[in-house]
Protein backbone atom coordinates (compact mmCIF):
# COMPACT_ATOMS: atom_id res chain seq x y z
CA UNK A 1 0.00 0.00 0.00
CA UNK A 2 1.37 3.66 -1.00
CA UNK A 3 -0.57 5.01 1.98
CA UNK A 4 -2.93 4.10 4.61
CA UNK A 5 -4.70 7.07 4.18
CA UNK A 6 -6.49 6.29 1.08
CA UNK A 7 -10.03 6.55 2.56
CA UNK A 8 -9.30 9.97 3.27
CA UNK A 9 -7.82 10.73 0.05
CA UNK A 10 -10.30 9.33 -1.66
CA UNK A 11 -13.14 11.32 0.34
CA UNK A 12 -12.96 14.19 -2.15
CA UNK A 13 -12.24 12.06 -4.92
CA UNK A 14 -13.84 9.26 -5.82
CA UNK A 15 -16.80 10.74 -7.45
CA UNK A 16 -20.31 9.40 -7.68
CA UNK A 17 -20.49 6.78 -10.85
CA UNK A 18 -23.11 4.84 -9.62
CA UNK A 19 -25.87 4.70 -13.18
CA UNK A 20 -29.13 6.54 -12.36
CA UNK A 21 -31.69 7.12 -15.19
CA UNK A 22 -34.58 8.67 -14.67
CA UNK A 23 -36.07 9.99 -18.27
CA UNK A 24 -38.76 12.37 -17.94
CA UNK A 25 -39.43 13.20 -21.82
CA UNK A 26 -43.34 12.07 -23.12
CA UNK A 27 -42.52 8.23 -23.95
CA UNK A 28 -43.53 8.93 -27.83
CA UNK A 29 -40.44 10.87 -28.06
CA UNK A 30 -38.03 9.38 -26.16
CA UNK A 31 -36.45 6.29 -27.90
CA UNK A 32 -36.49 3.93 -25.54
CA UNK A 33 -35.25 0.91 -26.74
CA UNK A 34 -31.57 3.21 -26.98
CA UNK A 35 -32.11 3.79 -23.41
CA UNK A 36 -32.25 0.27 -22.71
CA UNK A 37 -29.17 -0.76 -24.47
CA UNK A 38 -27.17 2.46 -23.25
CA UNK A 39 -27.93 1.17 -20.09
CA UNK A 40 -26.62 -2.30 -20.49
CA UNK A 41 -23.80 -0.95 -22.62
CA UNK A 42 -22.25 1.19 -19.38
CA UNK A 43 -23.49 -1.60 -16.56
CA UNK A 44 -20.92 -4.02 -18.93
CA UNK A 45 -18.34 -1.42 -19.29
CA UNK A 46 -19.12 -0.60 -22.93
CA UNK A 47 -18.04 2.88 -22.87
CA UNK A 48 -17.69 3.37 -26.68
CA UNK A 49 -21.02 1.66 -27.77
CA UNK A 50 -22.69 3.19 -24.27
CA UNK A 51 -21.36 6.68 -25.58
CA UNK A 52 -22.77 6.69 -28.53
CA UNK A 53 -26.16 5.53 -27.29
CA UNK A 54 -26.27 8.33 -24.87
CA UNK A 55 -26.00 10.95 -27.67
CA UNK A 56 -28.83 9.42 -28.82
CA UNK A 57 -31.02 9.82 -25.68
CA UNK A 58 -29.25 12.91 -24.77
CA UNK A 59 -30.70 13.98 -27.97
CA UNK A 60 -34.46 13.40 -26.96
CA UNK A 61 -34.13 14.47 -23.52
CA UNK A 62 -31.38 17.43 -23.62
CA UNK A 63 -32.37 18.80 -19.27
CA UNK A 64 -32.32 15.29 -18.26
CA UNK A 65 -29.38 15.55 -16.15
CA UNK A 66 -29.26 11.53 -15.22
CA UNK A 67 -28.80 10.85 -18.85
CA UNK A 68 -26.20 13.68 -19.79
CA UNK A 69 -24.34 12.45 -16.65
CA UNK A 70 -24.23 8.84 -17.37
CA UNK A 71 -23.22 10.39 -20.99
CA UNK A 72 -20.41 11.60 -19.49
CA UNK A 73 -19.00 8.69 -17.48
CA UNK A 74 -19.43 6.90 -20.69
CA UNK A 75 -17.62 9.42 -23.07
CA UNK A 76 -14.44 9.41 -20.44
CA UNK A 77 -14.47 5.56 -20.38
CA UNK A 78 -14.12 5.69 -24.25
CA UNK A 79 -11.51 8.04 -23.86
CA UNK A 80 -13.61 10.35 -26.06
CA UNK A 81 -12.65 13.41 -24.20
CA UNK A 82 -14.06 16.08 -26.75
CA UNK A 83 -17.72 14.63 -26.41
CA UNK A 84 -16.68 14.90 -22.73
CA UNK A 85 -16.27 18.23 -22.22
CA UNK A 86 -19.51 19.16 -24.22
CA UNK A 87 -21.43 17.07 -21.64
CA UNK A 88 -19.76 18.10 -18.74
CA UNK A 89 -20.20 22.35 -19.47
CA UNK A 90 -23.90 20.93 -19.98
CA UNK A 91 -24.37 19.10 -17.10
CA UNK A 92 -22.99 21.46 -14.83
CA UNK A 93 -25.48 23.86 -16.10
CA UNK A 94 -28.04 20.87 -15.19
CA UNK A 95 -26.62 20.40 -11.77
CA UNK A 96 -23.90 23.07 -10.73
CA UNK A 97 -22.60 20.69 -7.59
CA UNK A 98 -21.74 17.94 -9.88
CA UNK A 99 -18.56 16.66 -9.38
CA UNK A 100 -17.56 14.52 -12.11
CA UNK A 101 -18.53 17.32 -14.51
CA UNK A 102 -16.79 19.95 -12.60
CA UNK A 103 -13.74 17.39 -12.23
CA UNK A 104 -13.86 17.20 -16.28
CA UNK A 105 -14.39 20.91 -16.39
CA UNK A 106 -11.44 22.23 -14.13
CA UNK A 107 -8.97 19.34 -16.16
CA UNK A 108 -10.22 20.79 -19.41
CA UNK A 109 -9.27 24.29 -18.34
CA UNK A 110 -5.76 22.99 -17.06
CA UNK A 111 -4.93 21.42 -20.61
CA UNK A 112 -6.33 24.68 -21.99
CA UNK A 113 -3.66 27.05 -19.29
CA UNK A 114 -6.74 28.43 -18.03
CA UNK A 115 -5.50 28.18 -13.65
CA UNK A 116 -7.70 30.95 -12.74
CA UNK A 117 -10.81 29.58 -14.21
CA UNK A 118 -9.94 26.26 -13.07
CA UNK A 119 -9.65 27.63 -9.58
CA UNK A 120 -12.81 29.16 -9.51
CA UNK A 121 -15.05 25.82 -11.30
CA UNK A 122 -13.37 23.44 -8.16
CA UNK A 123 -14.30 27.07 -5.49
CA UNK A 124 -17.81 26.41 -6.42
CA UNK A 125 -18.30 23.36 -5.69
CA UNK A 126 -20.19 22.80 -2.17
CA UNK A 127 -19.23 22.52 0.97
CA UNK A 128 -15.65 21.73 2.00
CA UNK A 129 -13.29 21.19 -0.21
CA UNK A 130 -11.09 17.99 1.21
CA UNK A 131 -9.25 15.14 0.11
CA UNK A 132 -8.02 15.13 -3.45
CA UNK A 133 -9.72 18.07 -3.88
CA UNK A 134 -7.11 20.19 -1.87
CA UNK A 135 -4.34 18.49 -3.72
CA UNK A 136 -6.06 19.68 -7.04
CA UNK A 137 -6.27 23.20 -5.90
CA UNK A 138 -2.67 23.05 -4.61
CA UNK A 139 -1.86 22.34 -8.13
CA UNK A 140 -3.96 25.14 -9.35
CA UNK A 141 -2.26 27.64 -7.40
CA UNK A 142 1.16 26.85 -8.52
CA UNK A 143 -0.02 26.76 -11.95
CA UNK A 144 -1.34 30.41 -11.49
CA UNK A 145 2.25 30.93 -9.63
CA UNK A 146 1.32 31.42 -6.42
CA UNK A 147 3.85 28.64 -5.67
CA UNK A 148 4.02 29.48 -1.95
CA UNK A 149 0.42 29.00 -1.32
CA UNK A 150 0.37 25.76 -3.16
CA UNK A 151 2.87 24.51 -1.48
CA UNK A 152 1.11 25.31 2.00
CA UNK A 153 -2.03 23.35 0.67
CA UNK A 154 0.30 20.29 0.21
CA UNK A 155 2.08 20.25 3.71
CA UNK A 156 -1.31 21.21 5.11
CA UNK A 157 -2.76 17.64 3.65
CA UNK A 158 0.11 15.37 4.86
CA UNK A 159 -0.95 14.46 8.29
CA UNK A 160 -4.28 13.21 6.61
CA UNK A 161 -3.23 12.37 3.07
CA UNK A 162 0.24 10.86 3.87
CA UNK A 163 2.24 10.33 1.06
CA UNK A 164 -0.06 11.59 -1.82
CA UNK A 165 0.21 14.88 -0.26
CA UNK A 166 3.86 14.70 0.90
CA UNK A 167 4.83 13.34 -3.37
CA UNK A 168 3.01 16.27 -4.55
CA UNK A 169 4.90 18.87 -2.34
CA UNK A 170 8.10 17.01 -3.47
CA UNK A 171 7.32 17.39 -7.28
CA UNK A 172 6.35 20.75 -6.72
CA UNK A 173 9.57 21.97 -4.71
CA UNK A 174 11.12 20.04 -7.65
CA UNK A 175 9.63 22.03 -10.28
CA UNK A 176 10.47 25.40 -8.70
CA UNK A 177 14.32 24.19 -8.48
CA UNK A 178 14.46 23.90 -4.91
CA UNK A 179 15.70 20.14 -5.28
CA UNK A 180 17.68 20.46 -1.59
CA UNK A 181 14.49 21.22 -0.03
CA UNK A 182 11.89 18.28 -2.40
CA UNK A 183 14.84 15.63 -1.12
CA UNK A 184 14.58 16.66 2.23
CA UNK A 185 10.65 15.88 1.34
CA UNK A 186 11.64 12.37 0.68
CA UNK A 187 14.43 12.64 3.73
CA UNK A 188 11.42 12.81 6.39
CA UNK A 189 8.64 11.37 5.22
CA UNK A 190 8.43 8.25 6.27
CA UNK A 191 5.38 7.48 3.92
CA UNK A 192 7.14 7.94 1.03
CA UNK A 193 10.71 6.29 1.89
CA UNK A 194 8.02 3.16 2.68
CA UNK A 195 5.66 3.34 -0.40
CA UNK A 196 6.82 1.58 -2.99
CA UNK A 197 7.90 1.98 -6.48
CA UNK A 198 6.12 4.13 -7.85
CA UNK A 199 7.91 7.16 -5.93
CA UNK A 200 11.02 5.92 -6.54
CA UNK A 201 11.97 7.33 -10.12
CA UNK A 202 10.92 11.12 -8.85
CA UNK A 203 13.14 10.71 -5.50
CA UNK A 204 16.37 9.04 -7.64
CA UNK A 205 16.37 12.07 -9.76
CA UNK A 206 15.67 14.63 -7.08
CA UNK A 207 18.65 13.27 -5.11
CA UNK A 208 20.75 13.39 -7.71
CA UNK A 209 19.62 17.31 -8.72
CA UNK A 210 20.69 18.23 -5.05
CA UNK A 211 24.05 16.62 -5.31
CA UNK A 212 23.63 13.72 -3.37
CA UNK A 213 24.53 11.28 -6.84
CA UNK A 214 26.17 8.78 -4.75
CA UNK A 215 22.79 8.18 -3.05
CA UNK A 216 20.80 8.37 -5.81
CA UNK A 217 23.10 5.59 -7.58
CA UNK A 218 22.87 3.42 -4.08
CA UNK A 219 18.90 3.89 -4.01
CA UNK A 220 18.82 3.12 -8.03
CA UNK A 221 20.69 -0.18 -7.88
CA UNK A 222 18.90 -1.84 -4.76
CA UNK A 223 15.72 -0.96 -6.16
CA UNK A 224 17.08 -2.74 -9.90
CA UNK A 225 18.19 -5.65 -7.50
CA UNK A 226 15.00 -6.13 -5.84
CA UNK A 227 12.64 -5.25 -8.37
CA UNK A 228 14.00 -4.79 -11.98
CA UNK A 229 12.64 -2.36 -14.62
CA UNK A 230 13.60 -0.39 -17.92
CA UNK A 231 12.77 3.07 -15.91
CA UNK A 232 15.19 1.72 -13.18
CA UNK A 233 18.02 0.49 -15.34
CA UNK A 234 18.17 3.92 -17.26
CA UNK A 235 18.40 5.60 -14.20
CA UNK A 236 21.24 3.71 -13.12
CA UNK A 237 23.17 3.56 -16.31
CA UNK A 238 22.74 7.46 -16.32
CA UNK A 239 24.40 7.92 -12.88
CA UNK A 240 27.00 5.26 -13.06
CA UNK A 241 28.16 7.26 -16.58
CA UNK A 242 27.91 10.23 -14.72
CA UNK A 243 25.52 11.69 -17.41
CA UNK A 244 23.60 14.75 -16.54
CA UNK A 245 20.72 13.48 -15.44
CA UNK A 246 17.77 15.71 -15.53
CA UNK A 247 14.30 15.91 -13.34
CA UNK A 248 11.65 15.16 -15.86
CA UNK A 249 8.58 13.56 -13.79
CA UNK A 250 6.92 16.81 -14.27
CA UNK A 251 7.32 19.91 -16.50
CA UNK A 252 4.58 22.11 -15.40
CA UNK A 253 1.34 22.50 -12.73
CA UNK A 254 -0.40 20.81 -15.69
CA UNK A 255 2.00 17.71 -15.46
CA UNK A 256 1.42 17.99 -11.89
CA UNK A 257 -2.38 17.38 -11.22
CA UNK A 258 -1.70 14.63 -14.40
CA UNK A 259 0.78 13.04 -11.97
CA UNK A 260 -1.45 13.01 -9.04
CA UNK A 261 -4.38 11.87 -11.18
CA UNK A 262 -2.23 8.71 -12.35
CA UNK A 263 -1.17 8.04 -8.73
CA UNK A 264 -4.88 8.08 -7.77
CA UNK A 265 -5.89 6.17 -10.38
CA UNK A 266 -3.12 3.38 -9.88
CA UNK A 267 -4.28 3.64 -5.71
CA UNK A 268 -8.12 2.82 -6.86
CA UNK A 269 -7.29 0.49 -9.38
CA UNK A 270 -6.37 -2.38 -6.88
CA UNK A 271 -9.72 -1.63 -4.52
CA UNK A 272 -12.30 -3.71 -5.61
CA UNK A 273 -15.79 -1.62 -6.79
CA UNK A 274 -13.25 1.68 -7.57
CA UNK A 275 -12.43 0.35 -11.21
CA UNK A 276 -14.65 3.09 -12.74
CA UNK A 277 -13.33 5.87 -10.11
CA UNK A 278 -9.72 4.45 -11.24
CA UNK A 279 -10.45 4.95 -14.93
CA UNK A 280 -12.44 8.45 -14.59
CA UNK A 281 -8.80 9.80 -13.27
CA UNK A 282 -6.64 7.48 -15.10
CA UNK A 283 -8.14 9.04 -18.51
CA UNK A 284 -7.87 12.53 -17.25
CA UNK A 285 -4.42 12.16 -16.84
CA UNK A 286 -3.84 10.78 -20.28
CA UNK A 287 -5.94 13.78 -21.35
CA UNK A 288 -3.71 16.28 -19.97
CA UNK A 289 -0.85 14.80 -20.64
CA UNK A 290 -0.96 12.06 -23.71
CA UNK A 291 2.52 11.86 -24.20
CA UNK A 292 2.88 9.62 -20.64
CA UNK A 293 3.66 6.14 -21.60
CA UNK A 294 2.52 4.97 -17.81
CA UNK A 295 -0.67 6.40 -18.00
CA UNK A 296 -1.77 4.43 -21.63
CA UNK A 297 -0.59 1.58 -19.60
CA UNK A 298 -2.31 2.29 -16.51
CA UNK A 299 -5.36 3.02 -18.60
CA UNK A 300 -5.05 -0.55 -20.85
CA UNK A 301 -4.95 -2.63 -17.24
CA UNK A 302 -8.03 -0.96 -15.58
CA UNK A 303 -9.93 -1.55 -19.07
CA UNK A 304 -8.47 -5.17 -19.29
CA UNK A 305 -9.54 -5.44 -15.91
CA UNK A 306 -13.12 -5.14 -16.45
CA UNK A 307 -12.86 -7.08 -19.67
CA UNK A 308 -13.05 -4.24 -22.39
CA UNK A 309 -10.24 -5.58 -24.51
CA UNK A 310 -10.78 -3.87 -27.69
CA UNK A 311 -10.36 0.10 -25.76
CA UNK A 312 -7.61 -1.71 -24.00
CA UNK A 313 -5.92 -2.60 -26.66
CA UNK A 314 -6.43 0.69 -28.40
CA UNK A 315 -4.64 2.12 -24.93
CA UNK A 316 -1.85 0.02 -25.36
CA UNK A 317 -1.21 1.00 -29.09
CA UNK A 318 -0.51 4.44 -28.06
CA UNK A 319 2.93 3.50 -26.09
CA UNK A 320 5.94 3.88 -27.96
CA UNK A 321 8.19 1.05 -28.81
CA UNK A 322 11.48 3.50 -27.06
CA UNK A 323 9.47 4.03 -24.05
CA UNK A 324 11.23 2.11 -20.89
CA UNK A 325 7.49 1.25 -20.12
CA UNK A 326 7.05 -0.66 -24.05
CA UNK A 327 8.03 -4.39 -22.62
CA UNK A 328 5.45 -4.19 -20.02
CA UNK A 329 2.88 -2.90 -22.71
CA UNK A 330 3.60 -5.72 -24.89
CA UNK A 331 3.34 -8.21 -22.11
CA UNK A 332 0.05 -6.58 -20.88
CA UNK A 333 -1.00 -6.76 -24.79
CA UNK A 334 -0.13 -10.73 -25.13
CA UNK A 335 -2.06 -11.36 -22.33
CA UNK A 336 -5.20 -9.59 -23.13
CA UNK A 337 -4.48 -11.61 -26.38
CA UNK A 338 -4.49 -14.91 -25.17
CA UNK A 339 -7.89 -14.12 -22.86
CA UNK A 340 -9.65 -13.61 -25.92
CA UNK A 341 -8.50 -16.40 -27.69
CA UNK A 342 -6.40 -15.24 -29.48
CA UNK A 343 -3.53 -17.31 -28.34
CA UNK A 344 -1.10 -17.15 -32.10
CA UNK A 345 -1.73 -13.28 -31.91
CA UNK A 346 -0.25 -13.68 -28.48
CA UNK A 347 2.84 -15.23 -29.21
CA UNK A 348 3.66 -13.27 -31.74
CA UNK A 349 3.20 -10.61 -30.17
CA UNK A 350 5.94 -11.84 -27.19
CA UNK A 351 8.46 -13.41 -30.09
CA UNK A 352 8.13 -10.30 -31.99
CA UNK A 353 9.59 -8.58 -28.41
CA UNK A 354 11.74 -11.40 -27.79
CA UNK A 355 13.51 -10.86 -31.82
CA UNK A 356 14.47 -7.19 -30.03
CA UNK A 357 15.37 -8.53 -26.67
CA UNK A 358 16.24 -12.03 -26.59
CA UNK A 359 17.50 -11.75 -23.08
CA UNK A 360 14.19 -10.36 -21.62
CA UNK A 361 13.39 -12.64 -18.79
CA UNK A 362 9.85 -10.95 -18.19
CA UNK A 363 8.91 -11.97 -21.89
CA UNK A 364 10.24 -15.55 -21.57
CA UNK A 365 7.88 -16.28 -18.54
CA UNK A 366 5.06 -13.96 -20.51
CA UNK A 367 5.13 -16.36 -23.47
CA UNK A 368 4.78 -19.69 -21.26
CA UNK A 369 2.41 -18.30 -18.89
CA UNK A 370 0.23 -17.79 -22.22
CA UNK A 371 1.33 -20.97 -23.68
CA UNK A 372 0.76 -22.95 -20.41
CA UNK A 373 -2.99 -21.58 -20.03
CA UNK A 374 -3.33 -22.69 -23.76
CA UNK A 375 -2.62 -26.17 -22.51
CA UNK A 376 0.59 -26.05 -25.41
CA UNK A 377 2.66 -27.41 -22.07
CA UNK A 378 5.69 -28.80 -24.04
CA UNK A 379 6.21 -24.84 -25.84
CA UNK A 380 5.42 -23.49 -22.74
CA UNK A 381 8.11 -25.34 -20.49
CA UNK A 382 10.73 -24.52 -23.45
CA UNK A 383 9.34 -21.15 -22.91
CA UNK A 384 9.86 -21.00 -19.03
CA UNK A 385 13.42 -23.02 -19.49
CA UNK A 386 14.82 -19.64 -21.48
CA UNK A 387 13.29 -17.29 -18.29
CA UNK A 388 14.83 -19.69 -16.04
CA UNK A 389 18.28 -19.80 -17.63
CA UNK A 390 18.73 -15.86 -17.73
CA UNK A 391 18.53 -16.11 -13.49
CA UNK A 392 21.83 -16.01 -12.01
CA UNK A 393 20.13 -16.59 -8.71
CA UNK A 394 16.63 -17.57 -8.14
CA UNK A 395 15.08 -15.29 -5.59
CA UNK A 396 11.53 -15.46 -3.40
CA UNK A 397 10.02 -13.80 -6.65
CA UNK A 398 11.01 -16.72 -8.71
CA UNK A 399 8.82 -19.03 -7.17
CA UNK A 400 6.15 -18.92 -9.65
CA UNK A 401 8.14 -19.27 -12.46
CA UNK A 402 9.49 -22.56 -10.90
CA UNK A 403 5.98 -23.85 -9.70
CA UNK A 404 5.11 -23.07 -13.55
CA UNK A 405 7.33 -24.70 -15.01
CA UNK A 406 6.65 -27.65 -12.89
CA UNK A 407 2.67 -27.51 -14.03
CA UNK A 408 4.41 -28.20 -17.39
CA UNK A 409 6.53 -30.65 -16.81
CA UNK A 410 3.81 -32.94 -14.79
CA UNK A 411 2.02 -32.47 -17.92
CA UNK A 412 4.37 -33.93 -20.08
CA UNK A 413 4.95 -36.59 -17.59
CA UNK A 414 8.36 -35.37 -16.67
CA UNK A 415 7.52 -35.94 -13.50
CA UNK A 416 11.19 -36.17 -11.46
CA UNK A 417 11.44 -32.57 -12.98
CA UNK A 418 8.54 -31.83 -11.62
CA UNK A 419 9.26 -32.85 -8.14
CA UNK A 420 12.04 -30.98 -8.52
CA UNK A 421 10.72 -27.83 -9.60
CA UNK A 422 7.90 -28.03 -6.74
CA UNK A 423 10.66 -28.11 -4.08
CA UNK A 424 13.00 -25.37 -5.60
CA UNK A 425 9.10 -23.35 -5.61
CA UNK A 426 8.44 -24.01 -1.92
CA UNK A 427 12.26 -23.28 -1.40
CA UNK A 428 11.85 -19.95 -2.08
CA UNK A 429 8.48 -19.35 -0.85
CA UNK A 430 8.30 -21.79 1.82
CA UNK A 431 4.36 -23.19 2.75
CA UNK A 432 2.91 -21.34 -0.39
CA UNK A 433 -0.48 -23.10 -0.81
CA UNK A 434 -0.50 -23.15 -4.54
CA UNK A 435 2.75 -25.11 -4.97
CA UNK A 436 1.89 -27.03 -2.06
CA UNK A 437 -2.01 -27.80 -3.23
CA UNK A 438 -0.26 -28.78 -6.99
CA UNK A 439 2.20 -31.13 -5.61
CA UNK A 440 -0.25 -32.63 -2.88
CA UNK A 441 -2.70 -33.53 -5.02
CA UNK A 442 -0.38 -34.66 -8.18
CA UNK A 443 1.08 -37.54 -5.55
CA UNK A 444 -2.20 -38.37 -5.08
CA UNK A 445 -3.17 -38.55 -8.71
CA UNK A 446 -0.07 -40.52 -9.61
CA UNK A 447 -1.60 -43.16 -7.01
CA UNK A 448 1.86 -43.16 -5.11
CA UNK A 449 0.69 -44.67 -1.92
CA UNK A 450 3.28 -45.04 0.06
CA UNK A 451 3.67 -41.54 -0.41
CA UNK A 452 -0.62 -40.41 0.77
CA UNK A 453 0.78 -39.19 4.23
CA UNK A 454 2.75 -36.69 2.25
CA UNK A 455 0.87 -35.39 0.25
CA UNK A 456 -1.93 -34.82 2.50
CA UNK A 457 0.23 -33.28 5.22
CA UNK A 458 1.15 -30.69 2.10
CA UNK A 459 -2.29 -30.12 1.11
CA UNK A 460 -3.29 -29.52 5.03
CA UNK A 461 -0.69 -26.60 4.97
CA UNK A 462 -1.76 -25.57 2.10
CA UNK A 463 -5.68 -25.37 3.42
CA UNK A 464 -4.50 -23.90 6.59
CA UNK A 465 -3.43 -21.04 4.86
CA UNK A 466 -6.48 -20.98 2.53
CA UNK A 467 -9.15 -22.60 4.53
CA UNK A 468 -11.90 -21.17 1.90
CA UNK A 469 -10.28 -21.93 -1.18
CA UNK A 470 -12.68 -24.78 -2.66
CA UNK A 471 -10.31 -25.95 -4.55
CA UNK A 472 -7.52 -27.18 -1.94
CA UNK A 473 -10.49 -28.30 0.32
CA UNK A 474 -11.52 -30.78 -2.33
CA UNK A 475 -8.05 -31.61 -2.40
CA UNK A 476 -8.09 -32.54 1.35
CA UNK A 477 -11.23 -34.59 0.97
CA UNK A 478 -9.85 -36.31 -2.11
CA UNK A 479 -6.95 -37.25 0.03
CA UNK A 480 -9.31 -38.04 3.43
CA UNK A 481 -11.12 -40.32 0.96
CA UNK A 482 -7.70 -42.14 -0.84
CA UNK A 483 -6.48 -42.83 2.94
CA UNK A 484 -9.89 -44.07 4.38
CA UNK A 485 -11.35 -41.39 6.32
CA UNK A 486 -14.13 -41.63 4.53
CA UNK A 487 -16.47 -39.26 6.87
CA UNK A 488 -14.17 -36.72 7.28
CA UNK A 489 -14.06 -36.76 3.27
CA UNK A 490 -17.43 -36.52 3.45
CA UNK A 491 -17.44 -33.57 5.20
CA UNK A 492 -14.69 -31.71 3.39
CA UNK A 493 -16.13 -32.38 -0.24
CA UNK A 494 -19.46 -30.72 0.78
CA UNK A 495 -17.46 -27.72 2.13
CA UNK A 496 -15.83 -28.12 -1.35
CA UNK A 497 -18.59 -28.26 -3.79
CA UNK A 498 -20.41 -25.75 -1.60
CA UNK A 499 -17.19 -22.57 -2.16
CA UNK A 500 -17.02 -24.14 -5.65
CA UNK A 501 -20.59 -25.34 -6.65
CA UNK A 502 -20.10 -25.45 -10.67
CA UNK A 503 -16.46 -27.56 -10.62
CA UNK A 504 -17.18 -31.09 -12.53
CA UNK A 505 -14.06 -32.38 -10.80
CA UNK A 506 -15.11 -31.69 -7.54
CA UNK A 507 -18.61 -33.17 -8.36
CA UNK A 508 -17.42 -36.15 -9.53
CA UNK A 509 -15.20 -36.40 -6.32
CA UNK A 510 -18.20 -36.19 -4.45
CA UNK A 511 -20.07 -38.83 -6.21
CA UNK A 512 -17.39 -41.18 -5.54
CA UNK A 513 -17.30 -40.43 -1.74
CA UNK A 514 -20.95 -40.57 -1.36
CA UNK A 515 -20.74 -43.73 -3.33
CA UNK A 516 -18.50 -45.60 -0.69
CA UNK A 517 -20.22 -44.01 1.59
CA UNK A 518 -23.64 -45.78 1.26
CA UNK A 519 -25.23 -42.71 -0.21
CA UNK A 520 -25.94 -44.46 -3.86
CA UNK A 521 -28.73 -42.24 -4.69
CA UNK A 522 -27.21 -38.86 -4.26
CA UNK A 523 -23.80 -40.52 -5.87
CA UNK A 524 -25.58 -40.78 -9.14
CA UNK A 525 -26.74 -37.34 -8.72
CA UNK A 526 -23.44 -35.80 -8.23
CA UNK A 527 -22.11 -37.80 -11.29
CA UNK A 528 -24.90 -36.47 -13.77
CA UNK A 529 -24.28 -33.21 -12.06
CA UNK A 530 -20.62 -33.12 -13.23
CA UNK A 531 -21.59 -34.49 -16.60
CA UNK A 532 -23.61 -31.44 -16.74
CA UNK A 533 -20.27 -28.87 -16.06
CA UNK A 534 -18.62 -30.22 -19.33
CA UNK A 535 -15.63 -32.54 -17.95
CA UNK A 536 -12.49 -33.49 -20.29
CA UNK A 537 -14.14 -36.44 -22.86
CA UNK A 538 -12.18 -39.07 -20.94
CA UNK A 539 -13.42 -38.33 -17.60
CA UNK A 540 -17.06 -37.98 -18.91
CA UNK A 541 -16.70 -41.18 -20.43
CA UNK A 542 -15.72 -42.53 -16.82
CA UNK A 543 -18.27 -41.01 -15.75
CA UNK A 544 -21.05 -42.88 -17.75
CA UNK A 545 -19.49 -45.68 -16.90
CA UNK A 546 -19.76 -44.75 -12.88
CA UNK A 547 -23.82 -43.97 -13.60
CA UNK A 548 -24.62 -47.07 -15.40
CA UNK A 549 -22.79 -49.55 -13.85
CA UNK A 550 -21.87 -47.99 -10.16
CA UNK A 551 -18.67 -47.63 -8.88
CA UNK A 552 -18.02 -51.22 -7.42
CA UNK A 553 -18.55 -52.78 -10.87
CA UNK A 554 -15.96 -50.13 -12.40
CA UNK A 555 -13.42 -50.58 -10.00
CA UNK A 556 -14.18 -54.58 -10.88
CA UNK A 557 -13.03 -54.00 -14.51
CA UNK A 558 -9.80 -54.54 -15.89
CA UNK A 559 -7.66 -51.80 -17.45
CA UNK A 560 -8.77 -52.83 -21.18
CA UNK A 561 -12.69 -53.72 -20.34
CA UNK A 562 -12.47 -50.04 -18.46
CA UNK A 563 -10.93 -48.37 -21.68
CA UNK A 564 -12.90 -50.22 -24.30
CA UNK A 565 -15.94 -49.15 -22.54
CA UNK A 566 -14.86 -45.76 -22.62
CA UNK A 567 -14.05 -45.65 -25.96
CA UNK A 568 -17.49 -46.93 -27.04
CA UNK A 569 -19.03 -44.30 -25.07
CA UNK A 570 -16.66 -41.72 -26.36
CA UNK A 571 -17.78 -42.90 -30.04
CA UNK A 572 -21.58 -42.80 -28.97
CA UNK A 573 -21.31 -39.30 -27.55
CA UNK A 574 -19.19 -37.86 -30.04
CA UNK A 575 -21.70 -39.65 -32.78
CA UNK A 576 -24.78 -37.58 -30.32
CA UNK A 577 -22.93 -34.27 -29.92
CA UNK A 578 -23.32 -34.31 -26.27
CA UNK A 579 -21.20 -33.98 -23.56
CA UNK A 580 -17.99 -35.08 -25.69
CA UNK A 581 -17.05 -31.48 -25.73
CA UNK A 582 -13.56 -30.19 -24.76
CA UNK A 583 -13.16 -28.93 -21.42
CA UNK A 584 -10.12 -27.01 -19.32
CA UNK A 585 -7.37 -29.61 -17.62
CA UNK A 586 -8.23 -30.68 -15.02
CA UNK A 587 -5.41 -29.60 -13.39
CA UNK A 588 -3.74 -27.11 -15.99
CA UNK A 589 -5.24 -24.08 -13.68
CA UNK A 590 -8.19 -26.21 -11.74
CA UNK A 591 -5.70 -27.03 -9.07
CA UNK A 592 -3.36 -24.57 -9.68
CA UNK A 593 -4.69 -23.26 -6.27
CA UNK A 594 -5.83 -19.97 -8.14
Amino acid sequence: MVTKRLKAACAGAVVVLAVAFAPSVRAEQFPAGAYLAARAALDAGDFAKAASLFSETIAADPDNADLVRNGLISAVGAGNMAMARALALRLEALDPANPVASLVIVTDQVKRGRFAKALATLRKLEGERRGFERLVEGWLLVGEGRMREGLEVFAGESKELGALADYQRALALALAGDFEAAARVFDESKALRSGGSWFLPARIEILAAAGREEEALKLARDAQADAPSPRIAALVDALSSRKDLSFDIIASAKDGLAEAQLLLARLLENRSGNERAALLYARLAEYLRPEDARTHLAVARILSNIGQARLALAALGKVPEDAAEYEEAMRLKASILSDAGQVDEAVATLDTLLEKMPDDLPGWWSKGDVLRRAERFEEARRAYDRAIALIAKPEPRHWTLFYARGITEERTGAWKKAEADFRQALALNPDQPAVLNYYGYSLLDRQEKARYAEALDMIRRAAKKRPNDGYIADSLGWGLYLTGRLDEAVKQMERAIQLVPFDPVISDHLGDVYWDAGRRWEARVQWRRALSLEPEPEAAARIRLKIDKGLDAVRAMSPAEIEAAIRKAERSAAGQGSDARHATGRKGERNSGG
